[in-house]
């Protein structure tokens, strides 16, 4: 397994946002976790990224990737996972996009910060991730800033920035927000593609029943912090 997280207790203050939830996934898989609003599905997520905001914290439980126990983890041994060996696709881009950097600078940050590619090997795979998230005219989009595009637009970008290390493991916060059908098919079918050709590991945290039933093998719903249903896709 990529992932195996045990029993996973989040407290955000004094509130237990996350309370015993289990999830495993293994290469090119594809786990949904639904539930209502404020039923801790984005928490997990953070949790497992070492990202939870101030005043959270893991109380209790595991969370293992690639058999390295990230719960006590350092910042460092964390950064060099994020980005390279998991990354995260924020529901609402703004969160991760800097509004005033450029978009070519941005999605190439990863592979700089990792040493994984500079110059014009760099430009490339900009390049490439931006035109498998669905932006078109890619070259001409390096220069522009995010507070210049259309919510649909920064989107793809953060989708881009997301998968141009190619990491392991993706966790895609609801990735089809504020995206045409078109669109929203078009970022569907590249996280399956990418999930059958390289083995990514895609956490897909979707309210879309239709995406969860097309692409999710297998559901974890939580209802107000706990796994209230664990099953396989029909």
């Amino acid at each position: 397994m990529i992932l195996e997280v045990r029993d996973l207790r989040v407290r955000l203050g004094s509130t237990f946002v996350l309370d015993g939830v289990s999830l495993s996934i293994g290469a090119g898989e594809c786990v949904a976790v639904v539930g209502d609003s404020g039923s801790g599905k984005t928490t997990l997520a953070l949790a497992c990224m070492g990202l939870l905001p101030r005043g959270g914290r893991v109380v209790e439980g595991s969370i293992r990737f690639d058999g390295r126990e990230l719960v006590g983890a350092g910042e460092r041994e964390l950064d060099e996972l994020r980005g390279r060996s998991m990354a995260m696709l924020f529901q609402e881009p703004a969160a991760a996009l800097d509004p005033i950097q450029r978009v070519g600078a941005q999605v190439s940050e990863t592979l700089e910060v990792h040493g994984l590619a500079r110059g014009p090997e760099s430009r490339g795979r900009v390049v490439e991730a931006l035109r498998d998230a669905g932006v078109p005219n890619a070259e001409r989009i390096l220069g522009e800033v995010p507070h210049r595009l259309s919510g649909g637009l920064r989107q793809r970008v953060a989708l881009a920035s997301a998968i141009v290390a190619r990491p392991r493991l993706l966790f895609a916060d609801e990735p089809t927000t504020a995206l045409d059908p078109p669109l929203r098919s078009h970022v569907l079918g590249l996280l399956g593609r990418l999930r059958r050709e390289t083995g990514l590991a895609v956490v897909l945290i979707s309210h879309d029943r239709d995406a969860v039933a097309r692409h999710a093998q297998r559901v974890v719903a939580l209802r107000r912090g706990r796994a209230a249903e664990a099953a396989a896709t029909p």
